[in-house]
Parts: C-alpha cells; sequence; structure tokens
C-alpha cells in the first residue's frame, strides 16, 4: 500500500499533474473563447441555462479556473499525510478560488452607472469583491502561522500513524475521482431533463462537485482527529484540529446559502481556523 502512495503522490506525478491541468486550462479557455465568439455572432447560437457564462468573453476566465481547482483538490490529498494544517491550509485556498471563479462569473451582470448599489448585482459583486481580499487575506495569516507552529511530527510522529494518514490518502483520491464522473454525469442527465422541461431549475454551476467533495472533507478530517487521539495527549493539539474541522464546517454551509451569507460563513470559517491557529501557538509555549 505504502509503494502504491508513492507511485501516486511523489513530486513527478504532481509535475506531471500540473502540467497536464495547465494544458487543459488552456485549451478550455479557448473552446469557452470561441463558444463566447460563435454565440455572440451569426455562426451558431447555444441554448443553454448558463447563459450568462456565454455572454462575455470575461466569463472565459470561469473555464482555467475550474482546471485549477481540480489542481488544488489533488494538492490537497497530496499533502493531507504529510501535515494537517496544510492539509487545512489547501482547504482555505480551495474556497477562495471557488469565490475568484464566481466573481468572474458575475461580473458580467454589472450594471454600470450612477446609482452602483441600487442593482442588486452590483451589490452581489461588492460582496464578494471586499470578502475576497478579507478572506485572501485571513488565509496568509493562517499559512504564517502555520509556519510559526511546531512541527506535527515532533509530537505524533509514529509510523503507523503516518501510514493510516497515507492510506487515507489513497482511498480519497480514489473517491473524488469517482465523485468528479459521477457529478459529470449527473450534471449532464440534469441539463437534459432540463431541456425536456423535467426540472423547472438547475443547481448553481459552484455548487456542482464541491457541496459532496467538503462533505467527504469533513468526514475525512473528522477520521484523522480520532486517529490522533491515539498517539498523542497534547490538549492543544486535539483542540487545534477539533478547531480546524469547525471552520470546515462552516465552509461547507456557506454553499447554498444566499450571496451574502455564503461570504459571511466562509469567512467566519476562515477567521475561526486562524483564531484557532493563534490560540494554538501560545498553548504550545505554555506547554514546553
Amino acid at each position: 500500500m505504502i509503494r502504491f502512495y508513492d507511485l501516486l503522490f511523489n513530486e513527478k506525478v504532481k509535475q506531471r499533474v500540473e502540467e497536464i491541468i495547465l494544458i487543459l486550462a488552456i485549451i478550455g479557455f479557448a473552446i469557452h473563447l470561441v463558444l463566447i465568439f460563435g454565440n455572440n455572432s451569426d455562426f451558431f447560437q447555444i441554448n443553454t441555462p448558463y447563459q450568462e457564462l456565454l455572454d462575455n468573453p470575461i466569463s472565459a476566465i470561469y473555464t482555467p479556473f475550474s482546471f485549477i481547482l481540480i489542481y488544488e483538490v489533488y494538492l490537497l490529498v497530496y499533502y493531507l499525510a504529510s501535515s494537517f494544517s496544510n492539509s487545512i491550509g489547501n482547504q482555505f485556498v480551495i474556497i477562495a478560488l471557488i469565490e475568484v471563479r464566481n466573481i468572474f462569473k458575475d461580473i458580467t451582470k454589472l450594471k454600470l452607472d450612477l446609482e452602483w448599489f441600487s442593482h442588486f448585482d452590483n451589490i452581489v459583486f461588492t460582496v464578494d469583491i471586499v470578502g475576497f481580499v478579507l478572506l485572501f487575506y485571513l488565509i496568509y495569516w493562517f499559512f504564517r502561522l502555520k509556519d510559526h507552529q511546531q512541527s506535527e511530527k515532533a509530537s505524533i510522529e509514529v509510523s503507523s500513524y503516518i501510514t493510516s494518514k497515507k492510506v487515507i490518502s489513497i482511498f480519497l483520491l480514489f473517491v473524488l475521482v469517482g465523485l468528479t464522473v459521477f457529478n459529470l454525469f449527473n450534471w449532464i442527465g440534469e441539463m437534459v431533463d432540463f431541456q425536456r422541461g423535467i426540472l423547472s431549475e438547475l443547481r448553481d454551476v459552484n455548487t456542482i462537485f464541491y457541496v459532496d467533495f467538503f462533505n467527504i472533507l469533513i468526514i475525512v478530517d473528522v477520521l484523522i482527529l480520532i486517529l490522533s487521539y491515539r498517539y498523542t495527549h497534547r490538549y492543544s493539539l486535539l483542540i487545534r484540529n477539533s478547531g480546524f474541522i469547525i471552520s470546515v464546517v462552516l465552509i461547507r454551509l456557506s454553499f447554498g446559502s444566499s450571496t451574502i451569507l455564503n461570504m459571511a460563513l466562509v469567512l467566519m470559517g476562515a477567521l475561526f481556523g486562524v483564531l484557532i491557529a493563534r490560540i494554538y501557538l501560545a498553548m504550545a509555549k505554555l506547554e514546553e
């Protein structure tokens, strides 16, 4: 099993995945631009419920960001076995990229007049922009605090614990691949049913895959937390890991919420994670 892990998660594979994602992002961006150009001209017309993604060339940025998100998901699994805090940090990065992708989708809906806040789309965009800046700042502080923390290896460096996390990483990777395929075919089926009139509305494109993804991450994080109880009795570390899971739960709750509540829950989750990391540093000094 460990050899299989080393085959899936090593520097060469990571670099290869990065190259593939970059190529797919460029191709996807080019295809999206062609579709927008054709839809806005007399060459061809595309009827889709996601029409806002085909109205403005700026919307084409949505596609490469979707591929970048896939790479960040791989990195999350990649670092899962080495550091729990790194894994949580990558989850914050993923939600930040989802918000950025959403901004590029919504920027085409702006109403450019003097009565800026009289339009709901403008209010949504303003909330997203301000919220993203705050989220980015919180992520900066999370990684800065993480770098000052004592290495987890010093307290729970047990070979069987590391092995358990590697096994979890392998299964998580296959589960995520299966989840991706399932959501892709399910989304295509929903599109067909919508065109036929069977469905009255479609899910928000931003929630496809990522709702189930964060549900699975919560389960995995809790499982790792339970395993860690066997190898460490440090109160501060156990509380820290529990707090990080609460952060992820708050982020998960943001999906399906209204725009303003969505950003509020994301910021609350990130802020909670930063506060937990800061308090852990203070507690760790007392335990020395």
